[in-house]
């Protein structure tokens, strides 16, 4: 296709993409664009440059599969669409026409010049301004995509880069084509650096190297480096024999790269956001926060805990109790133990003690799932991490306010930065979880090294309550938990405990296929999301048997399915699990267990199905039995069989290798293995 006018967007994703109309040359055209292809949604009055292949649906008729989008400047009276767009609002088709036959083709020096007086004696000066921002702003994101596509990067990137760069962008770049290293990889901005002529050995590229290495390793978790091994690879980054020392020498000397103790060295970024949360909750400045309850004697505090025992008809245990008066008391303090020990209660009785000393409490967890448990086990309203950040960005205060964070082992570094400069200097917190679950997706470790910090106020439960004892699984959690391989009899059909499976990878499949025959209710979770044991792999076979009923699209009546965004409009959070109730003309009808939600078609893409999800998916979940299907593998290790362990509340299945599955719990967890800052 030539360059065209989008005159109607009819479907959008949140994640990019969109089903749209649009005119060229007085022809009209249906378009379907993917994420992939169209990184955001487009708007009415906009140029694209957009090729594909067209294909006929039966109820839309011919339809342009989009290969490539490219936004583009207006040529001619193409920039009249663009005026009387939403992205001019007031301007409209009268004023817009009014300017086009004002100034013809000179429209467009005017809107480029701020001192050229035509604008604003054609619509005024206010529209005027609303005309040139808008220009300014389409005419940096164009030229960002016209440079994206001349230099054979993906046009996702040039959102970003035109929001960071601007018009300056072609000259940041050749200026150090290494900047891209943000955005892009190491083979992206080298090809750019080819294009400009940046010599083999020329500091740009020795930094850049540098920088290359690091972002790797943020990528596997790690925020530090040991010296001799980033020299390393940056030599062979850059392929030169010896251009590994100079290039770290260069990185230090240019601030690039910063010492922490030893032979450490950190990313200048990450030792900002180490060295803050540091401050903040290892180190506060010396009178910078007071306890909650520090006029309160430890008799008057027990006499609180009392009043809940006798309102809950229960009685806390000492550790229990000590737990809340840590909380009320310290500025910041860390409430661990495993499944079972009562974590929940305590926190209920800490709501109690917080009501009746007047503490305003606030209660948030990395996902949205962990949250909404969290709201169901307290009573009191929680939120995600990522909702109360914009609460706190649109005014929200939390001055001497107790802040809770549930499933706090998810926290990663960058979360953990923002939320504590988003806080006041008077916010107390209390880090609630588990040590031996999974470290964060994201790099760095915070709640795993404040477990470790002798520095910290810290409670452990380990009394394992007598209904949960009972099950079986809180022993076997245990045992994983200390590296210990829990004893797992064959599995005898369904009950309770803890069972094992033995079978070849090769096997899994099928006797997943059997054992949902077998058994009622049950999630199964993967460590992986690829290969034979993967999510994709157990989904699509379980699909194709058991989703016979209506369908739409990739998925039928009656199945399981994982919501895979977090979407404020819905009420729908990333991990929030479904199954479908109904296939409709519009879309599905889902049931999420609260609530009911009807997707549209383009909403459908936010979806996968969840016969099978992954342990970290499945963070902040509870399920009345789990199965793990499991083999060897790299992430497979002691926390993450831990994890999926602990999220059964009565029967756990293990198949695989059961070799393999010892090897992996007595080996140390990956997390021990995170190379970070000395600031724990």
């Amino acid at each position: 296709m030539k360059p065209c006018i989008v005159t109607r967007v009819l479907a959008a994703s949140p994640r990019g993409g969109a089903i749209f109309r649009v005119e060229t040359e007085g022809t009209f055209h249906r378009v379907v664009a993917s994420g992939a292809v169209m990184p955001r949604v487009p708007v009415e009055g906009e140029c694209w440059w957009i090729s594909g292949t067209i294909r006929r649906h039966p109820e839309h008729g011919p339809q342009v599969h989009a290969e490539k989008a490219v936004l583009m400047h207006p040529t001619g009276k193409m920039l009249l669409a663009f005026l009387k767009g939403p992205r001019c609002p007031g301007i409209g088709a009268q004023k817009a026409a009014k300017l086009w036959n004002s100034l013809g083709m000179a429209l467009y020096a005017a809107l480029g010049d701020p001192a050229d007086p035509r604008l604003e004696d054609c619509i005024g000066p206010d529209l005027a301004g609303v005309a040139r921002e808008a220009w300014r702003c389409y005419a940096d994101e164009t030229a960002a995509f016209e440079w994206c596509d001349r230099n054979g990067l993906p046009v996702r990137l040039a959102q970003r880069l035109s929001a960071i760069y601007g018009a300056g962008l072609s000259a940041k770049m050749e200026e150090n084509p290494y900047r891209l290293l943000a955005f892009a990889n190491w083979d992206s901005a080298e090809r750019v650096a080819a294009a400009v002529g940046v010599p083999a050995l020329d500091p740009r590229r020795l930094v850049g190297a540098v920088e290359e290495v690091l972002y790797r390793r943020l990528d596997q978790g790690h925020t530090a480096v040991r010296r001799a091994e980033l020299e390393r690879l940056a030599e062979r980054r850059l392929n030169h024999g010896g251009a590994g020392v100079g290039a770290v020498a260069e990185a230090l000397d240019q601030g690039a790269l910063v010492p922490d103790g030893g032979d450490l060295l950190l990313g200048a970024g990450a030792a900002v956001m180490e060295r803050f949360v540091a401050r903040r909750l290892i180190a506060p400045e010396p009178g910078a926060q007071m306890p909650l309850a520090s006029t309160l004697s430890a008799a008057e505090i027990n006499d609180i805990v009392d009043g809940f025992d006798a309102a809950s008809a229960q009685r806390l245990t000492p550790s229990q109790r000590q737990a809340v008066a840590m909380a009320i008391s310290a500025p910041v303090s860390v409430l661990t133990g495993g499944a079972g020990t009562g974590k929940t209660t305590t926190l209920r009785a800490l709501f109690h003690a917080a009501d009746a000393l007047a503490i305003p409490v606030v209660q948030a967890a990395v996902a949205g799932l962990a949250a909404r448990r969290m709201e169901e086990a307290t009573g009191r309203p929680a939120s995600t991490l990522l909702s109360l950040f914009a609460r706190l960005r649109g005014g929200a205060s939390l001055e001497d306010t107790l802040v809770i964070i549930d499933e706090a082992s998810m926290l990663d570094l960058p979360l953990a930065y923002t939320l504590l400069r988003l806080c006041a200097p008077t916010t107390r917190f209390l880090f609630v979880g588990d040590a031996a679950q999974l470290p964060p997706i994201g790099f760095g470790l915070v709640f795993h090294r404040l477990a470790r910090s002798a520095e910290v106020p810290q409670v452990m439960l380990a009394t394992i309550h007598r209904q949960a004892s009972a099950t079986g699984i809180p022993a076997a959690s245990a045992a994983i938990r200390s590296g210990d391989v829990p004893e797992m009899g064959q599995f005898g059909g369904e009950g309770t405990g803890v069972s094992f499976i033995d079978c070849r990878t090769g096997d899994i499949l099928q006797r997943l296929l059997d054992l949902s025959a077998a058994i009622g209710d049950a999630q199964i979770l993967s460590p992986l999301r690829r290969g034979p044991i993967g999510t994709a792999t157990i989904n699509a076979a379980f699909s194709a048997v058991h989703g016979s009923g209506p369908r739409s699209g990739r998925f039928a009546a009656g199945e399981p399915v994982i919501w895979t965004v977090n979407d404020y409009d819905l009420g729908l959070m990333n991990g929030s699990l479904g199954r479908v109730a109904a296939v409709s003309g519009h879309g599905l009808d889902v049931d999420f267990g609260t609530f009911a939600a009807s997707l549209s078609a383009d909403r459908m893409e936010n979806l996968d199905h969840a016969y099978a999800i992954t342990v970290h998916k499945s963070q902040g979940s509870q399920f009345e039995r789990v199965i793990l299907p499991f083999e060897a593998s790299r992430i497979a290790d002691r926390a993450l069989i831990y994890t999926a362990v602990t999220r059964a509340r009565r029967q756990v299945i293990v198949l695989g290798d059961r070799a393999a599955f010892a090897d992996a719990i007595k080996a140390p967890p990956r997390d021990q293995l995170r190379e970070c800052g000395a600031w724990g």
